[in-house]
């Protein structure tokens, strides 16, 4: 990992509008033998087929404005994320598969390290994420506009407020803080510090992706999207239909025994149930739409 990273800079090139929050590379994994990927579409309850061009994606999620105009963030994820997404997960399944000569083959060079990055950020550049703290954000800025018309000497800065209630320059607000080194390199350390463990999956069943494929989900309260540096979070990364990232607290006993980090550990039909608990919770964990290679 890169500890001197330089302070990014938004684009005021606005180069695209179709932003990728689940990148194609990643999706690449999940594509079927014509090139194509099944969708579940959890609102209209149907099932279809789709490229990976034509999902996982939101337009402008990554455009915003300030007081010096229009911006884009896109080119953070392309140059400092997604340009690492295919050749880690590469990698991953390349030690995993020399297992008999690679008894951790997590712990290779800095292969923990570049999945770490790319699950904070993944985590935070989804639009479930970008939004969530939308509603918290406008009812502090309509109090703070209510104080403001309280006082003449004060109104002018009305119109600023209300500005700010406007999605593009929320959005600058949260990408500025999502994209901010400093922060993913703290929350990366927090999970680097858990136990991590990989599945391959040699069952008749695959594993599954989705719109908002990181899970965190603590294993005390049985909720959802919680902070990824609680100690009592469990952390799932699907990483293709047969391998699958788990994190899990330090010395938590799954299934009554504790796993030795950095392994992998092979399951087949006999273990469906640990398939079945990880997809379920990816079918729950997403905004609308599971993807999948069946």
């Amino acid at each position: 990992m890169n500890n001197k990273i330089k302070k990014y800079i938004p684009s005021r090139d606005i180069k695209t509008i179709k932003n990728h929050f689940i990148p194609q590379s990643y999706l690449h994994f999940f594509e079927n033998k014509n090139g194509t990927i099944f969708v579940y579409d959890k609102k209209l309850n149907t099932v279809y087929t789709s490229t990976k061009k034509n999902i996982g994606f939101e337009k402008n999620i990554y455009n915003a404005n300030d007081n010096f105009g229009k911006k884009s963030y896109e080119d953070f994820y392309t140059y400092s994320v997604d340009s690492i997404y295919s050749s880690t997960i590469n990698k991953v399944i390349f030690y995993a598969k020399l297992n008999n000569l690679v008894e951790h083959p997590l712990s290779i060079g800095s292969l923990k390290q570049d999945l770490a990055r790319i699950l904070v950020n993944q985590v935070c550049r989804v639009p479930d994420m970008i939004y969530n703290m939308k509603d918290n954000y406008i009812e502090t800025l309509n109090f703070i506009d209510r104080e403001l018309n309280s006082s003449d000497e004060l109104k002018k800065f009305s119109s600023v407020i209300k500005k700010y209630q406007d999605d593009l320059y929320y959005k600058d607000l949260m990408l500025s803080i999502v994209t901010n080194n400093d922060r993913i390199e703290n929350f990366s350390t927090e999970i680097l510090s858990k136990t991590w463990i990989l599945f391959h999956n040699l069952s008749t069943r695959k594993f599954i992706i989705s719109d908002n494929p990181v899970i965190r989900y603590n294993y005390r309260t049985k909720l959802l999207k919680n902070g990824i540096g609680r100690n009592d979070v469990f952390i799932g990364f699907p990483l293709t239909p047969n391998y699958y990232l788990a994190i899990l607290p330090n010395e938590y006993l799954l299934g009554g025994i504790t796993l030795e980090a950095d392994k992998c550990f092979t399951i087949k039909d006999e273990s469906l149930n640990t398939i079945n608990f990880w997809n379920t919770l990816q079918i729950k964990n997403s905004t609308r739409f599971v993807y999948g290679n069946l």
